[in-house]
């Protein structure tokens, strides 16, 4: 396995690899950020899940990267396509509703898919309760799967870029998809094929191990000799710990979650620092939606 960066290939040496039935190498491959920390929470809680307590029984927990990726090209990857799965339904709407107001210009069109998005929005999404803590805690904190999340992306189009608006909905409508750099953008997560050193490592933090299933109670007394539990009424975040602080701070940083084991390897620079705060492993059982 190499050492000293995040790299593109790394996808390549996982044992437990994720991928869909059917997906080339070409959309997993790629140094995988988003733009939240939220997100890289909920991917290194699984990381660590997957991966189990490290050599010698020394627990294991998430870890999340603060990175510095200012001049690298985001490319989309394999969750732009999932959220796109069903796209045909927001771009059936769309049309409908352009083509019942026939705006004139730009920036009449502007106007109809602003008031397009807010009427969507305001319709609000069903309220659904989880048992586990990962579907629970990515729907609350990160984002609603599906593929009514580019309404904000257009939104913001909308009311920033009219004369982008119009190109990108004319060739959504020519044919039959938004482009997949508009699907990153939505759902915030990106890969980069490039190395990614020491140099653009700006934070480093420790993930408290969470328990995969919530407790169907309003109210949950934390034991801190256990991992943390959630209610499924009230999801709220892990307990995190600042392990590094590189002293340098970005505009735009982006953020990725792995666990203790990949995090050493990748940073051995700091690995000395990157050890759990709790005396237990992050427990199995938490996975993507």
């Amino acid at each position: 396995m190499y050492r000293n960066a995040l790299r593109p290939d790394a996808w390549l040496t996982e044992s437990h690899r994720f991928d869909m039935p059917g997906e080339s190498a070409e959309i997993r491959l790629g140094v995988h950020a988003t733009d939240t920390f939220d997100a890289a929470v909920a991917y290194a809680v699984h990381k660590a899940s997957q991966e189990g307590d490290l050599i010698g029984g020394e627990p294991n927990c998430g870890i999340v990267f603060e990175l510095d990726m200012s001049g690298l090209e985001p490319l989309p990857e394999a969750d732009a396509v999932v959220v796109a799965k069903y796209e045909e339904i927001v771009i059936s709407a769309l049309q409908d509703v352009i083509n019942e107001a026939k705006p004139g210009n730009v920036e009449d069109l502007a106007v109809v898919v602003g008031c397009f998005v807010q009427d969507m929005m305001e319709d609000g999404e069903p309220v659904e309760t989880y048992e586990d803590w990962f579907a629970a805690f990515w729907t609350e904190h990160v984002f609603v799967p599906g593929p009514w999340v580019i309404l904000y992306q257009l939104e913001l189009l909308a009311e920033n870029d009219s004369e982008t608006l119009m190109i990108v909905l004319q060739d959504t409508f020519k044919h039959g998809h938004f482009p997949l750099e508009l699907w990153a953008q939505a759902i915030g997560q990106y890969r980069y094929m490039d190395l990614v050193g020491f140099d653009r490592l700006l934070r480093v933090w420790a993930i408290r191990p969470v328990s995969a299933l919530l407790v169907d109670d309003e109210f949950v007394d934390d034991d801190e000799n256990e991992p943390q539990w959630f209610s499924m009424y009230d999801v709220g975040h892990p307990v995190n710990e600042l392990l590094w602080d590189s002293g340098r701070r970005v505009d735009n940083p982006k953020f990725h979650g792995t666990d203790i084991s990949r995090a050493r390897n990748e940073f051995p620079e700091i690995e000395d620092v990157i050890v759990s705060q709790w005396p237990y492993g992050q427990p199995d059982g938490i996975g993507p939606l």
